[in-house]
């Protein structure tokens, strides 16, 4: 099984918070790493196992949650850069793309292709 495309600078650039880890000491793409990113009153809690390509995010407010997906074997979590614009893509499917954005606002997009 491969791991995902995303690489662990990637997401310590997009996130700008060290993970927490799982297992301390060990290799990032053979680990469960938890990212936070906290604006005002809405908290973003990505998690991701590389060699598994399993993601899961929790969005909340005021601690409430607002949204959460947890899938396993995602197609791929990819990171883009265009100019500023940081994006991570997390490939559900061949159909089923989620896009998150943390700068400067967190934004979550979920595309879903129509079927042939």
């Amino acid at each position: 099984m491969r791991a995902v495309s995303v690489k662990e600078w990637e997401l310590l650039s997009l996130f700008e918070v060290e993970p927490q880890l799982r297992e301390p000491g060990e290799c990032w793409d053979a680990n469960d790493a938890v990212y936070v990113v906290v604006q005002g009153e809405i908290k973003l809690s990505f998690a991701i196992s590389p060699l598994h390509r399993d993601v899961r995010i929790i969005v909340t407010h005021r601690d409430q949650r607002l949204y959460e997906l947890n899938t396993m074997s995602v197609l791929d979590v990819r990171y883009r850069e265009e100019g500023l614009r940081e994006t991570l893509e997390i490939i559900l499917t061949g159909r089923d793309t989620i896009t998150l954005r943390v700068k400067p606002r967190i934004e979550l997009e979920h595309d879903l292709a129509p079927g042939e």
